[in-house]
């Protein structure tokens, strides 16, 4: 089947997130437990709700602050929870070579902050054609929602996009919405199934 454009999703692909690496952070600066930070964090509701937008990243920070017991400012929790995200090695360039032959889009379940001090600045941001991210949506992959709002952006029927992503429930989402879907596994693997399905040469 032709593929007329390519839509990447963002964690796990583009940059790789590591919640460990933020909660580790978190604790250094606090003297907080780790554990503790991720079970109170990861064990409620607040990345759900932050990611749908249904709060913002002002309560997200005050509501958790309040249940660890944070003291720290907004500005350093912000940095701290930045510190997970760094680039997967060899995605920059991939994407930059797709973006020469096809439109490029980005999907991504997200939250306000992250969108706005990650995504943003990362360097292949001003290559895409659109940007669809879940808070703004309010709706999340699997969603049919969120996939169908890719297309109407992409301006692209969905049987010719390929949607890329690192969760196999994810990819299987925009298959049943009508999009191609393509497992990411790594660089390398992604440059081979583009070669296949005539996305590169």
């Amino acid at each position: 089947m032709t593929v007329r454009a390519v839509v990447f999703d963002f964690g796990n692909v583009i940059y790789r997130f590591d919640r460990n690496a933020f909660i580790g952070s978190l604790a250094s600066d606090t003297g907080k437990d780790p554990d503790l930070l991720y079970k109170v964090l990861y064990g409620s509701d607040l990345p759900l709700l932050f990611e749908r937008g249904e709060i913002g990243g002002r309560e997200f920070f005050e509501r958790f602050s309040e249940m660890a017991g944070l003291s720290l400012d907004y500005g350093a929790f912000v940095r701290h929870f930045c510190s997970m995200f760094s680039p997967v090695e060899g995605m920059e360039e991939l994407v930059r070579e797709v973006a020469t032959r096809l439109p490029v889009g980005l999907l991504s379940n997200t939250n306000e902050v992250h969108h706005e001090e990650v995504i943003e600045k990362c360097p292949v941001y001003p290559l895409f054609s659109a940007v669809v991210v879940s808070y703004s949506v309010g709706a999340m992959k699997p969603e049919r929602e969120i996939y169908l709002r890719a297309v109407r952006e992409m301006g692209t029927p969905p049987a010719e996009i390929l949607f890329v992503d690192d969760v196999e429930e994810n990819v299987e989402g925009a298959r049943r919405a009508g999009l191609q879907g393509l497992l990411f596994e790594g660089p390398e693997k992604l440059r081979r199934d583009l070669k296949k399905l005539g996305v590169l040469p």
